[in-house]
């Protein structure tokens, strides 16, 4: 079962406080933590560029699914391993930008009427897919990588 949009809002806007939540531990900075590889090789820092990346990629396909008629989206709104990102930026350049997105994301959220959370969109490739699938995934994806911080951080400290 999809996330309702409603729903969907609040947990975007939780995310900017969740993920400095789980990079505070007593007695360490944040910054340092963020940037210590885990077991897998990927730091908290990593992590939370991901979420950044694949929120933007999600928030404007899930725009276009809302207010396009027929839009053609990009292949890795569907398919996660299609989603590369490169280096991100620091700390606090990637919370400031995980706060502005969420923000983003909510406000279109909250804004958009019921009806259009049916709409659809084909991906290029022939797949298609529902506004309210991506908010679904735009947020399940954002918790994974949160989660994902949460473990690293744990063993990193």
């Amino acid at each position: 079962m999809a996330i309702s949009p409603s729903d969907a809002a609040v947990a975007l806007r939780s995310l900017p406080r969740r993920f400095r939540e789980a990079l505070e531990v007593e007695d360490e900075d944040p910054e340092d933590i963020a940037g210590r590889p885990g077991p897998q090789g990927h730091s908290a820092l990593d992590h939370l560029t991901r979420a950044n990346r694949t929120l933007a990629l999600l928030h404007r396909a899930t725009q276009q699914a809302v207010m396009e008629d027929e839009p053609v989206l990009h292949p890795a709104v569907t398919d996660r391993s299609a989603r590369e990102w490169g280096a991100g930026g620091s700390l606090d350049t990637e919370l400031a930008a995980l706060t502005d997105e969420v923000n983003g994301f909510a406000d279109g959220v909250e804004k958009a009427p019921s009806e259009a959370w049916e709409r659809s969109a084909s991906v290029a490739g022939g797949a298609s897919v529902t506004a309210i699938e991506l908010l679904d995934d735009a947020v399940s994806s954002a918790v994974d990588e949160l989660r994902a911080a949460e473990e690293v951080v744990r063993a990193v400290s």
